[in-house]
């Protein structure tokens, strides 16, 4: 009985990993509406694998004992696919900037990047912003107040998504006091820094270079997928005079 349970408290998190998890999206892609069930529902999952887990421990010591080194190993692979569905990407993967991220003049940007290097550009009431793609790759979501107004910044290599304002399944807010309301969309352009350079001299421009090896291991491997892809794109842009 002990074993029953315990096994059975892997599926509402495996449920989770499967489906709201960044790696097996690689494999398969979940419907929308499912990821937004699930991630809506993701302290469900968790409290129903824990409650199945705990009773599996004290059917092991009240009522029959079972192999300890079994629950030992489905207790550490329930806090794996738990961590690994729902908190793994923004704590360790793709850690947001949420506050005070660093700009830097478009001069001092062309010493760092290179001209064929894409960029997003945003601009919000003539304050103009550049985010590298390269650099904005990691932490996924970039926030700060452009032009006087509040602005979030969100871009998915992965998926080639680039939106701002805008949670990229639902369009809504999820959480806080603005819960469930629509958010304004501004318009973003991707450009090579070549070109926004030269239409933006006094853009200002998001700097997060990779630092630590950590860092460079996630960029490079999203790079490796991503980067065909965008080169293509520019090729493309180029050939129709973008």
């Amino acid at each position: 009985m002990a074993l029953v349970l315990a096994v059975l408290s892997l599926l509402p998190v495996l449920v989770g990993f499967l489906t709201a998890g960044d790696f097996p999206q690689f494999v398969f892609k979940p419907p929308l509406w499912l990821v937004r069930v699930v991630f809506g529902s993701r302290y469900l999952l968790i409290a129903l694998s824990v409650v199945l887990y705990l009773s599996a421990i004290i059917v092991h010591l009240l009522v029959a004992p079972t192999s300890i080194a079994f629950l030992i190993v489905i207790g550490v692979l329930v806090l794996v696919l738990t961590y690994g569905a729902f908190f793994a990407e923004p704590t360790l993967l793709f850690p947001a900037i949420q506050q005070h991220p660093t700009w830097i003049t478009s001069q001092q940007a062309s010493t760092e990047l290179a001209p064929n290097d894409l960029v997003l550009v945003v601009e919000v009431n003539s304050d103009v912003r550049a985010y590298p793609v390269k650099w904005i790759t990691r932490p996924h979501i970039v926030r700060d107040t452009i032009g006087g107004e509040p602005v979030t910044m969100t871009y998915c290599a992965l998926s080639h998504l680039s939106k701002q304002l805008v949670q990229q399944i639902t369009g809504m807010v999820l959480s806080g006091k603005a819960a469930r309301a629509p958010l304004s969309e501004y318009p973003t352009r991707m450009m090579p820094w070549s070109a926004c350079s030269a239409l933006y001299p006094k853009a200002q421009v998001f700097s997060n270079p990779p630092r630590g090896y950590l860092d460079q291991l996630i960029v490079r491997f999203v790079s490796s997928i991503v980067d065909p892809v965008l080169a293509t794109w520019v090729i493309r842009s180029e050939n129709k005079g973008l």
